[in-house]
C-alpha cells in the first residue's frame, strides 16, 4: 500500500466515523479541509510516504492578546506519541499541528489525535485555556 493510499484509509475513516461522507475523493489528494464554525480551519494531509498531519489554522493574525507563552509552554519537549505544536504561519496566523505515521495506528489512535488537536484548536480560540 502506498503512502498516499494509506493517508486515505486514514481520514476517510476518520472523516467517516465524525459523520462526513468522505469515501469519494481524487486518486491523488494528498489534502481534505474542513471549515470549524468559521473559527478555524483543519486539515488532514500526507507529508511524505511515511507520515501525515492534522493541521488547525486560525484565520486572523494574532493580537496583543493572545497567550502566547501559554502556547510556547505547550510546546515543551515530551515522550508522549501526540505532541502538538504551536506555530504562526507567514501571515502571522496561529496554527496548530501534529504529525504523525503512516503505519502502526488504528482508527482509535487516530480519533485521539484528533481529539487532542481539536483541544488545541479551542486553545487557540480562546475557548478553553
Amino acid at each position: 500500500m502506498t503512502g498516499l493510499s494509506r493517508f486515505h484509509q486514514h481520514a476517510v475513516e476518520l472523516l467517516q466515523h465524525i459523520g462526513f461522507a468522505a469515501e469519494i475523493h481524487q486518486a491523488d489528494q494528498d489534502v481534505f479541509s474542513l471549515s470549524v464554525d468559521d473559527a478555524y480551519a483543519l486539515h488532514l494531509g500526507i507529508l511524505n510516504e511515511h507520515s501525515w498531519f492534522i493541521l488547525v489554522e486560525l484565520p486572523d493574525p494574532i493580537g496583543a492578546a493572545a497567550p502566547l507563552a501559554a502556547w510556547l509552554r505547550d510546546n515543551h519537549l515530551s515522550d508522549g506519541v501526540l505532541q502538538p505544536v504551536f506555530s504562526l504561519d507567514e501571515q502571522d496566523r496561529p496554527c496548530c499541528y501534529l504529525r504523525l505515521p503512516l503505519e502502526g495506528h488504528s482508527l482509535p489512535d487516530v480519533l485521539e489525535a484528533f481529539d487532542t488537536m481539536l483541544d488545541r484548536a479551542d486553545q487557540l480560540t480562546g475557548k478553553n485555556g
